[in-house]
């Protein structure tokens, strides 16, 4: 250890514009996994100690697979993610790390790197590895790391309409089966508007039945959940 490369007081002087950007936009992509996990499992914006910020909370890479398993992400895109969340923990705990070209210092920054350079670097014309130019392979992989989640909120409010259009069908044959039970009601109808009635009922049955048969009822079940 070299010890004119580490403080023996805190500088206030030297605060890193490179770990300022990381930590202010993994904290933010973290909070809204924490907020999609939670409406996803039915919290709501109801406090718990997985998806909040004390230390027994979930760790970034749990959310990550937690994410996974609902088939919210794919495995593709779960690198990012991955790569994020060590980028974060280099520039929050390693003092070494001042910089994105710093990172280099030790492998897992260097797998970083690697990530970042291997997805993103073909954005810039005629890319050279510098601090500049890693700064911005990072922020594109943030966008790319913001596309996925807004393609995520957009499959769960999708899923959440469905949610809807089945509860307030469900409500509607419940609705249905108390008036054709109500006896006085039924009474004041003709003979015509019995067999009319009737008929309706038959032939609601009918595509109801054929409807059923020809889905996949993993569908079924797909549309009972918001991930």
């Amino acid at each position: 250890m070299n010890p004119e490369d580490y403080p023996f007081k805190i500088d206030y002087n030297k605060i890193s514009p490179d770990r300022s950007l990381v930590i202010h936009i993994s904290t933010q992509v973290e909070t809204l996994i924490n907020t999609i996990l939670k409406i996803a499992i039915g919290l709501g914006s109801e406090k718990t100690q997985s998806f909040g910020d004390t230390s027994s909370a979930l760790s970034f890479n749990s959310k990550i697979i937690l994410l996974l398993d609902f088939d919210a992400i794919l495995r593709s895109d779960r690198n990012h993610f991955t790569k994020l969340s060590e980028i974060r923990n280099q520039f929050a705990h390693n003092y070494l790390v001042k910089d994105f070209m710093s990172l280099n210092n030790n492998k897992n920054g260097q797998d970083s790197i690697k990530h970042l350079e291997k997805h993103f670097a073909k954005k810039i014309d005629n890319y050279v590895r510098s601090n500049e130019n890693l700064s911005k392979i990072f922020v594109y992989m943030t966008d790319r790391i913001n596309e996925i989640i807004s393609e995520l909120l957009s499959k769960m409010e999708s899923n959440a309409l469905l949610v809807g259009k089945n509860i307030a069908s469900i409500k509607k044959f419940e609705i249905m089966n108390s008036l054709l039970d109500n006896y006085e009601f039924i009474s004041t109808f003709t003979p015509d508007q019995i067999l009319g009635l009737q008929k309706l009922a038959d032939r609601a049955n009918e595509v109801f039945k054929n409807d059923f048969d020809n889905t996949d009822k993993k569908d079924i079940l797909k549309g009972l959940k918001l991930l």
